[in-house]
């Protein structure tokens, strides 16, 4: 007949708490991230709303340098090119040169 001994009734317990150490470590990594996530959810929404408006602004930034451009090139022509002038003159504002008559079509 075998003696109960020591390491019998200490192997039951040590493996119990075994689990109930796991378990712990896993619950208070669940709330050290879950912590964290509350904490910086606010954060990542401002983050994407500003990356929204970084992207507004870059689209905006591209629409005016297409203007620059365009008006760069209608100053340059503006300079130096007399048929443009007149062009302009004619079509903005409706300048004429003597006894011309001019027709205008609208839709």
């Amino acid at each position: 007949m075998k003696s109960l001994s020591s390491e019998a009734y200490t192997e039951e317990p040590s493996r119990f708490w075994g689990l109930v150490i796991r378990f712990a470590f896993v619950g208070c990594l669940l709330l050290l991230f879950g912590g964290l996530g509350i904490m910086l959810l606010p954060q990542l929404k401002s983050l994407r709303t500003t990356d929204t408006h970084i992207a507004d602004l870059k689209s905006q930034e591209a629409a005016l340098q297409k203007k620059k451009g365009k008006l760069d090139r209608t100053s340059i022509l503006l300079l130096g090119d007399e048929h443009f002038i007149e062009y302009k003159a004619r079509d903005i504002l409706d300048l004429k040169k003597p006894d011309e008559v001019i027709f205008r079509f609208e839709d």
